[in-house]
């Protein structure tokens, strides 16, 4: 039998300060208990649970949004620039999002103006149900209990119901307002179509970002360090994307959900895509969770601690490798 310190030093990333250090081997064992942490977890489930959260936050977050770039922009310009991710976002979702925003956005400017913080209040409370759902799904997915008071998980989703808001202004404004503003600078049509891919990429970037500070705020656990959770969210981001695309052009040639669905065929694909998008969410957050738990450095931001003392399952304890290791035999093997 190994020693406990042959095994740290087994080539397989136990001793990993970065995810990058980690060799093929420990990406084997990483992704091995991925895959089975996804039934074990009942991950399809829970982002089933979370999808119909989200799908309760959308209109009160659409009114969120609109009233937030309302206080800066023309809100009917959100439209347009909602309508420029057409071709990445399934139609109907662009359809459902921006009906929702055209009956806000014809309100009297004064009601915009006069009501906004009211407005905005109202319209976040309601949305950080789908933000807290996400919070108790990533608990599952890192292995904790929520062990954080009611006041402090309440302003932790407000304070990410409303970065993810601002985060998807950001994202609307880089992926259409780059091509706008090529165009408007009498740019040719290469050069806009080179503009929207420029837009398209940022927003990509903004995104990504967006989804690794979800995975290290939302937990209930001692922060870890951004290296461990860009990862994740970079994986996220790209299949994100793919699936996205894969969805709508499914949607182009099929009308199985008009004709079964009828006239709430829109809301279910709406549900749908949210599914697909939560459930790609979870599965990065998992392959996060796994890198950490590959190795026993301290990831997280508190410095150097010992196992145990860490505020994290998965920074508090190393996982087995494929050949099922365990430490505690190995300490106590007289050989």
């Amino acid at each position: 039998m190994r020693s406990r310190q042959a095994v740290l030093q087994d080539g397989r990333g136990r001793r990993a300060h970065t995810p990058l250090h980690i060799p093929l081997l420990g990406w084997k064992d990483v992704l091995l208990r991925v895959f089975h942490a996804f039934s074990d977890n009942n991950l399809s489930l829970i982002a089933a649970g979370a999808s119909f959260y989200g799908l309760l936050a959308i209109f009160p977050g659409i009114a969120a949004f609109v009233a937030i770039y309302g206080l800066f922009f023309d809100p009917h310009n959100a439209i347009t620039q909602m309508q420029g991710l057409s071709g990445l976002l399934p139609p109907d979702v662009i359809r459902t999002v921006t009906g929702q925003m055209v009956q806000i956005a014809d309100r009297p400017p004064a009601s915009l103006g006069v009501a906004a913080l009211f407005t905005l209040s109202l319209a976040l409370w309601s949305a950080r149900r789908g933000t807290t759902a996400l919070m108790t799904a990533l608990n599952v997915v890192y292995a904790e209990k929520e062990s954080r008071n009611l006041i402090v998980t309440t302003l932790i989703s407000l304070a990410l119901t409303l970065a993810l808001i601002l985060g998807l202004i950001g994202v609307a404004l880089l992926a259409a307002g780059i091509p706008i503003i090529f165009a408007a600078l009498g740019a040719s049509g290469l050069a806009v179509a080179i503009g929207r891919g420029i837009g398209l990429g940022a927003g990509a970037l903004l995104l990504m970002l967006g989804i690794a500070g979800m995975y290290r705020y939302a937990p209930s656990r001692a922060r870890p360090k951004w290296r461990w959770v860009f990862v994740g969210a970079a994986i996220v981001t790209v299949f994100w994307i793919i699936g996205s695309l894969a969805f709508s052009v499914y949607l182009a040639f099929s009308d199985s959900y008009s004709a079964t669905y009828g006239s709430i065929g829109a809301v279910v694909v709406v549900l749908t895509w949210l599914y697909i998008t939560i459930l790609i969410m979870l599965v990065g957050g998992e392959i996060n969770a796994q890198l950490e738990f590959q190795t026993a450095e301290d990831t997280t931001i508190s410095g150097n601690k010992p196992m145990g003392q860490r505020g994290a399952f998965v920074a508090d304890n190393i996982a087995k490798c494929a050949e099922d290791i365990d430490f505690d035999a190995e300490e106590s093997d007289p050989q």
